[in-house]
């Protein structure tokens, strides 16, 4: 991918995930505590930002995962690109850059260092 290209797509992922931890910030004070970096995965819809921050609901839940019952709970339809807007998503598919941003963000909002912070 051209250096140039790369660079913008990086920024605006940057902007989205900041745009999600705002809102986290909001309906969730203190949810990078909550984050286990070891684990997390934004591919993965049960160890990414939301999965980690929200359980699956009981059998039958409608929601199926704990990502999905999370975007409900945070009020966001979970069509992809409301997800994207909020950094849940990449519509490139580029998770590993996805996971370092999101890491990032939650590393400068943690109260204390924990030991996964350089995970």
């Amino acid at each position: 991918m051209n250096p140039i290209v790369r660079k913008a797509l990086r920024a605006t992922m940057a902007k989205h995930v900041a745009q999600g931890a705002a809102l986290l910030d909001k309906q969730a004070p203190g949810w990078a505590d909550e984050i286990s970096l070891i684990d997390l995965d934004m591919s993965d819809p049960e160890v990414c930002v939301v999965g980690q921050l929200y359980e699956t609901g009981a059998i039958g839940d409608p929601w199926g995962s704990a990502y999905r019952q999370g975007l409900h709970l945070l009020n966001i339809d979970p069509n992809l690109d409301a997800a994207v807007y909020f950094g849940f998503e990449d519509i490139f598919g580029d998770y590993a850059e996805l996971t370092e941003l999101w890491t990032r963000e939650i590393q400068a909002r943690r109260s204390t260092p924990r030991r996964d912070d350089h995970a």
